[in-house]
């Protein structure tokens, strides 16, 4: 009887430690983890990287943080080591936004088909991830599966209506397929959201190649406005100013886009200024 009562008073001196240790390393892997969070959002990767090291030695099993690590190696230029994380997050749960982000480092790489499959399993697994559409979308686009590149842009743009990005991007796809009504309209919607020099400089080339010249001048003024240092939009403008026959406002606008970095310029001051 007594050695009973010593071998439960021993198995409750091991639960009772087990119990501790738990609560103690539980309470550590807490502060660990809310560190970490705060370095990652100041972008302090190569300490987020230290500190989720301690956290996975405590505890393996924990995908969020192999995630965290993968963000962070990823950041650091780590692309092999971010991708090993990703690995060991899906090992453990298979997350729609660890294949996103499995994606985008096989993206990284220029390993496109298998960028595509894996942005396929991340909007099977949630299909409320615009951001896997728009990619997936964009790669369609780049490789000539313009249908299949239209689907997905249709879709993010179903999720997150109120993205710029999101109409530029398919925006260009229509002035891909030569739909410059189509792409203008888009454009217009990404600009009624975030007015940005490219977006006005990309809709005014949709205006010129349906000969709308005054409406693209307009757009290309206002680009400059917006950004004064975008040699682009002065490139385009002197294109334009050329097109109206006006040499001398052209060839101003070439220089201009000269001095802030063209080389395209060069070769139209050579051509009609000289």
């Amino acid at each position: 009887m007594e050695i009973l009562k010593k071998k439960n008073n021993l198995i409750l001196i091991i639960i009772s430690v087990f119990f501790i240790s738990c609560n103690t390393n539980s309470s550590r892997i807490d502060k660990l983890i809310e560190k970490a969070n705060v370095l990652y959002s100041e972008k302090e990767y190569e300490q987020v990287i230290k500190n989720d090291n301690e956290i996975i030695k405590l505890n393996p099993q924990l995908h969020q943080i192999y995630f965290q690590r993968s963000l962070s190696k990823y950041n650091t230029e780590d692309l092999k080591g971010a991708l090993e994380d990703i690995n060991n997050a899906i090992n453990i749960k298979k997350e729609g936004e660890y294949f996103y982000h499995k994606a985008r480092f096989f993206e990284k790489m220029n390993k496109i088909d298998s960028a595509i499959a894996y942005y396929t399993l991340a909007v099977k697994l949630d299909s409320n991830l615009y951001e896997a559409f728009n990619n997936r979308g964009l790669l369609y686009k780049s490789n000539r599966k313009y249908q299949l590149a239209l689907t997905d842009f249709n879709k993010a743009l179903e999720l997150d209506p109120n993205n710029s990005i999101l109409y530029n991007n398919r925006a260009t796809l229509y002035q891909e397929l030569e739909n410059q009504e189509k792409a203008i309209e888009d454009f217009t919607k990404a600009i009624k959201i975030n007015e940005l020099s490219y977006y006005y400089r990309s809709r005014a080339a949709s205006y010129a190649f349906i000969n709308k010249f005054n409406k693209a001048l307009s757009d290309l003024n206002k680009a400059i406005e917006l950004d004064p240092s975008n040699s682009m939009a002065f490139n385009d403008r002197g294109l334009l100013n050329n097109i109206s026959g006006d040499r001398v406002k052209a060839c101003s606008d070439w220089k201009k886009a000269e001095e802030l970095g063209s080389t395209e310029a060069r070769y139209y001051i050579n051509k009609f200024c000289l």
